[in-house]
């Protein structure tokens, strides 16, 4: 028998079809204190997905809320001094997607040029995809991917996801140097790297 929780905190036993409903029982009681520990965990991301329909909805980016509403209008638009982003009434999640990926792309582009310049790595590419596996990737071609949800997270996370990025450059590997070279931009990777593995679930919003 196994027992899994998911990111949102649903727990989930796989038995065989032999196992009575009392094994399964025991085996979750003996399970009870991770189950507890993996809930509280999933609990404590603060991270929500959109449950009925887009309004309303508070959307990270940068870490900061912006709630969505919709508008007559045909773009997409931010409204800082209310953290609002209204979006248009005609396919509005279709139309939200395309505004992160076209905003992501460029971001990431301007902080891919400045720590290259820092770094001395020069990638062949940068591009965004919709990928929900990984934050970011650097190919054996030293061409660097990122997923457009990477504008959900901190700026100083986002970051940090650059840098670990624009390493692999030199290093394809994790090795000791490998991290020695992330440290040296990225002193507390260790922390950012660990907000990234709590908050896994904002690779399912959008």
């Amino acid at each position: 028998m196994s027992v899994s929780v998911n990111a949102l905190g649903k727990v989930t036993v796989r038995a065989p079809l032999r196992a009575t409903q009392k094994d399964i029982e025991r085996f979750v009681a003996t399970h009870e204190q991770w189950i507890e520990k993996k809930k509280s965990t999933a609990k404590e991301s603060g991270v929500r997905l959109p449950q009925n329909g887009l309004v309303g909805y508070k959307l990270l980016l940068f870490g900061n809320e912006y709630e969505l509403h919709l508008h007559a209008q045909a773009r997409v638009v931010v409204d800082e001094g209310n953290k609002r982003l209204y979006l248009p009434e005609t396919n509005a999640e279709k139309r939200l997607i395309c505004w992160l990926k076209d905003n992501a792309l460029r971001i990431c582009k301007q902080a891919v040029e400045q720590w290259a310049k820092r770094m001395g790595g020069c990638p062949a590419s940068v591009s965004v995809t919709s990928a929900r596996s990984f934050w970011g990737i650097c190919t054996a071609k030293n061409e660097l991917r990122f997923s457009y949800r990477l504008l959900y997270v901190p700026k100083a996370v986002f970051e940090y996801v650059i840098v670990h990025e624009l390493a692999h450059i030199r290093y394809k590997n994790h090795s000791r140097a490998f991290w020695n070279e992330v440290a040296k931009f990225q002193p507390n990777w260790k922390e950012k790297r660990a907000y990234l593995k709590a908050h896994a679930l904002l690779m399912r919003v959008f």
